[in-house]
């Protein structure tokens, strides 16, 4: 997967990254941590940085998306404060299917990134919850991870498209 920048715009790539990297991620961090992290409801927490993940995954070549995962989960962990490790995995989670994913559909098209995050979501609550409240009562928490896995589908396009509009990458 090469890093797909539009020339014709005279955008360097390096700064265009950065601006991603480091700018986009950060205001999407503060947004979960101050707006999502204190509702009530945990059906409506969703991890905001699984479709930012997805998307970098979808332009960056695999060993950069991996270091972006792996340092985004790593901050996520510890300033959530119980570093354990369940965003790192995530995250690389996110990159590893999306990277499968890449290989066997059009990845290009946004519906598919989605569906990737969909399941991200999914695979993450049913993880986390399977560790934290153990294998036999994982079915009462199962209709809030669908709920989070629903709600993400509807505003991972939100998430998503703003990384490629930063880039200057036009959807294929």
């Amino acid at each position: 997967m090469a890093l797909m920048i539009s020339k014709e715009k005279g955008q360097v790539p390096w700064v265009s990254l950065a601006a991603v990297g480091v700018g986009y991620t950060l205001i999407v961090f503060l947004v979960q941590v101050k707006v999502i992290a204190p509702l009530d409801s945990p059906h409506f927490r969703l991890n905001l940085m699984v479709p930012v993940c997805v998307e970098i995954a979808s332009l960056v070549p695999t060993s950069g998306a991996l270091a972006w995962a792996f340092l985004w989960g790593y901050v996520v962990d510890a300033f959530s404060g119980r570093f354990w490790g369940g965003h790192v995995g995530s995250y690389l989670f996110a990159v590893g299917l999306q990277g499968f994913a890449a290989r066997h559909l059009d990845m290009g098209r946004l519906q598919y990134r989605v569906l990737v995050v969909g399941v991200c979501v999914v695979a993450q609550g049913l993880l986390l919850a399977g560790a934290a409240l153990g294998a036999g009562r994982l079915a009462s928490t199962f209709m809030t991870i669908l709920a989070q896995g629903g709600l993400s589908l509807l505003v991972a396009p939100l998430v998503m498209v703003p990384v490629r509009a930063i880039l200057g990458v036009d959807e294929a």
